[in-house]
């Protein structure tokens, strides 16, 4: 989109591409943000991807994530999964999701 070329710097490294991000599946998140986003206005989709994670990994504890990727290219919003694919994690998320299975309800 023009007049957006130089605003990627607003952003903050997380939220952009990086070499390792090409070998990824990304598709644009149009749905939700049709519109391209400035780096304050990330802020609502910063705490909404967050809390999606944290509910994928620490609430429901769904064994084959850890949650969604975001990154940012001119304002537009692009998301991705980040799948577990090594046993070592997985070993991990079924030790924590025990833990916290026992702590609710008491």
């Amino acid at each position: 989109m023009p007049g957006t070329e130089a605003a990627q710097a607003a952003y903050p490294y997380y939220m952009q591409f990086d070499q390792g991000d090409d070998e990824r599946f990304w598709f644009y998140n149009s749905m939700h943000f049709p519109e391209p986003m400035s780096a304050f206005d990330m802020v609502t989709a910063e705490a909404a991807y967050c809390a999606l994670g944290a509910v994928n990994t620490r609430v429901h504890c769904l064994p084959t994530t850890l949650g969604i990727d975001y990154r940012i290219i001119n304002g537009r919003v692009y998301i991705g999964g980040n799948g577990v694919t090594a046993r070592r994690p997985r070993a991990r998320i079924r030790a924590t999701s025990s833990g916290y299975s026992n702590g609710f309800g008491r």
